[in-house]
């Protein structure tokens, strides 16, 4: 039997497909120091979701975990870029994380996103539509990520000309939460994602000038009326809002079609009982999440994980990806069944970070999943096999051609 577990989380074949190594792991090193991050992998299901919720965790300072392997000079010249991130609503500890969290709660409700479900279903069949008059679909450029990425703009109160280049600046500003992981030049990652951040800056805070002026209704203009805030908390809280709800859940509309395209079975179920989508929307996201590896958590306090003891002040990475596989907690947790009742997803993290922006992952996937199986009968990948972007952090599809 295994001792040891060989994890290498930026190796082409664990990229593509991370779930038996998760599975050794869970098996046989549920608690894994991986020396390269100097921190933790943490596995099974209620261990990893101890770590999301455990009070004795905190994020750990920004600027330690995504900068700290930076020469002190490089890490000096950021000290401007390492101070915003450390103030994000992303990285805040309570009680500040709930100050900030309170500015953009109420627009992140159910009932919200019940009140624009008839504009993410006119989106969704104009870029069905758009689709089905192309010569070369592909669900992540076509549905995927133009969804989200309009529907939080709307949201938000970004004006559709500006939406390409500010959700490019944005995606350009959180590439660097990757460097978390080993890259091949986090200098560079490191200084473009600052500059990124000052554009973001720039434009924002003449958005926010111009709303305060002239209010419509949009989260910019509600949050700018806020008292209490000062623009920079207003501006990051934007950046992490469009970043949340972006990535993430275009390449979870992503990974469940290609997990539905290869279980052919189950996208005829959907088809034909599209009632299911509720159920179908939480096992999908419990089946191949977006976000298998959370950011850190860091000890204030000894913990047991597993039988084993951690000691205050190390780095935990809540592995969400295998915890959903977990056989303890999921029966047969390799298997595709949309009828399944996944109890506790685990995809959207938990405790005070939990993302703001679940209920709108959730409506935009039960909007656009029926939509696009119902609306192409006989959509099928092509020849192509589909490749994994190679981030072990957040897992997406660099492409996805199809036929309709």
């Amino acid at each position: 039997m295994p001792t040891t577990a060989m994890f290498n989380p930026i190796d082409p074949a664990f990229i593509q497909d991370p779930y038996p190594a998760y599975a050794f792991l869970r098996e046989y090193s549920p608690v894994h120091f991986e020396p390269a991050l100097g921190g933790w992998f943490v596995t099974r299901y209620d261990d990893v979701r101890t770590v999301l919720t455990d009070p004795r965790t905190i994020r750990p300072p920004a600027g330690d975990m995504l900068l700290g392997r930076l020469p002190d000079e490089v890490r000096g010249e950021l000290a401007w870029f390492e101070e915003k991130l450390a103030t994000s609503l992303a990285f805040a500890n309570p009680p500040e994380h709930g100050r900030l969290r309170a500015l953009v709660a109420r627009a992140f409700t159910p009932r919200t996103a019940e009140r624009i479900r008839p504009e993410i279903e006119r989106v969704t069949e104009q870029l069905l539509d758009d689709m089905a008059a192309k010569p070369d679909p592909d669900v992540l450029r076509d549905l995927a990520y133009p969804l989200p990425t309009i529907a939080v703009s709307r949201l938000i109160g970004v004006p559709d000309e500006d939406v390409e280049g500010l959700v490019g600046l944005v995606g350009d500003a959180m590439k660097i939460i990757g460097q978390a992981l080993p890259s091949e030049d986090p200098i560079a990652a490191a200084r473009n994602a600052s500059l990124a951040t000052e554009k973001i800056f720039d434009y924002l805070e003449d958005l926010i000038a111009w709303r305060r002026r002239t209010p419509e209704d949009d989260l910019i203009s509600q949050i700018a009326a806020t008292p209490g805030y000062d623009d920079a908390e207003l501006i990051l809280t934007v950046l992490v809002l469009i970043n949340g709800s972006l990535e993430t859940t275009a390449h979870f509309i992503g990974n469940a079609t290609l997990a539905l395209l290869r279980h052919p079975a189950q996208a005829a179920l959907l088809r034909e009982q599209p009632e299911l989508i509720d159920s179908a929307v939480e096992e999908l996201l419990r089946y191949d999440t977006p976000v298998p590896v959370t950011p850190p958590q860091l000890t204030t306090a000894p913990i047991m994980l597993s039988g084993r003891r951690v000691e205050a002040g190390q780095l935990l990475f809540p592995v969400i990806g295998a915890a959903h596989r977990d056989p303890v907690k999921y029966a047969d947790p390799d298997r595709l069944d949309i009828t399944r009742d996944p109890p506790g997803t685990l995809a959207f993290g938990g405790g005070v970070h939990y993302c703001i922006g679940a209920v709108m992952a959730r409506l935009e996937a039960k909007v656009a999943l029926p939509a696009l199986f119902g609306r192409f009968p006989e959509l099928r990948l092509t020849e192509t096999t589909p490749l994994f972007r190679p981030d072990p952090v957040l897992r997406g599809l660099t492409a996805f051609p199809v036929h309709l």
